[in-house]
């Protein structure tokens, strides 16, 4: 129970929410929720390791971890890539885009640090990488400009 108040205390997304709320996702928006969900993964990175691991054996943290935060965090990045797509409801791409980002993220802000052979760059370059990513994979191209992710 007290691992389940510590997490609920310490794990907000002020950017994400405030995205979400809002009626469109550009670029600015995009950085925004990049450099939140990147700031949150790598300062609250052991607390996330031990929910992951302690919600195989307790049924309270199960629940939170698995539906109150992990579940909304990817429903909630889906909606975030839809509203950035200017669709009204996420497809199937669009659900299989949010949950790369997010795990591409997941990877760069903390598991690359426990990785055997991790890449040699410091937290600002893994950083500054994941933004890139998403806001290619998310912003909306300039006019005339083809798109990777309409391939």
């Amino acid at each position: 129970a007290a691992l389940v108040v510590a997490a609920r205390s310490r794990l907000h997304r002020p950017a994400l929410d405030a995205a979400l709320a809002g009626s469109r996702a550009g670029r600015d928006e995009i950085r925004a929720v990049a450099t939140e969900m990147l700031a949150l993964l790598a300062t609250h990175r052991r607390l996330i390791w031990l929910l992951d691991r302690c919600a195989t054996e307790i049924p309270e943290v199960a629940s939170f971890y698995g539906t109150e935060l992990r579940g909304r965090y990817f429903r909630d990045m889906t909606r975030f890539a839809a509203l950035a797509a200017g669709e009204a409801e996420p497809g199937p791409a669009t659900h299989a885009r949010a949950r790369a980002l997010v795990e591409m993220a997941a990877w760069m802000a903390m598991h690359r640090l426990r990785d055997p052979a991790p890449p040699a760059v410091d937290d600002a370059t893994a950083h500054a990488a994941v933004v890139e990513i998403m806001l290619a994979s998310l912003a909306p191209c300039p006019a005339g400009a083809s798109a990777a992710k309409e391939a």
